[in-house]
């Protein structure tokens, strides 16, 4: 992280996360997707969430749309401080993925149809935060059963409310 959780002069934490530095805030996650040359497809989604620090990481946490086709969902951001970035999927579309730049990353997503084991080579990681938010940008291929790969741009904004 470039910049250390302050607190501000705006009061008490909310604490629904039951830790002591948790806040709500609006999430803004632009996706983008691509297959080789072809040009990228964009979802935008936003939605409501909670920011905590927990062991000096940043830790969001937000409930996934139906817009996003992981149904009921929750998903959990851990912002390492050594720039990696965990993604861990609880509910209907359940897997973990890691994302440090220049590794690969092999996991498995449980959905209600089945097990699907995905491979992600990541090849940026960035995040900065500040007294109102932050950013978390991601860059990674995502590739399944010989599959072409999945070109994926992530850029999630978070700001306190």
């Amino acid at each position: 992280m470039k910049q250390a959780w302050t607190p501000d002069a705006r009061g008490p934490r909310d604490n629904r996360r039951g830790a002591p530095d948790s806040r709500p805030v609006l999430i803004t996650i632009i996706g983008r997707q691509w297959l080789q040359d072809d040009p990228p497809s964009q979802i935008k989604v936003v939605t409501e969430g909670v920011c905590a620090l927990e062991n000096g990481e940043t830790v969001l946490t937000y409930q996934e749309s139906e817009a996003s086709g992981l149904g009921q969902t929750k998903t959990t951001l851990t912002l390492h401080n050594d720039e990696s970035v965990s993604m861990l999927r609880e509910g209907d579309h359940a897997m973990r993925m890691d994302f440090r730049p220049g590794a690969r990353h092999i996991t498995n997503m449980t959905t209600p149809y089945g097990s699907l084991s995905m491979g992600l080579f990541t090849s940026a990681v960035s995040s900065t935060r500040d007294e109102n938010g932050g950013r978390v940008r991601i860059t990674y291929a995502m590739d399944a059963h010989m599959a072409k790969a999945l070109n994926t741009k992530l850029d999630i904004s978070y700001r306190y409310v």
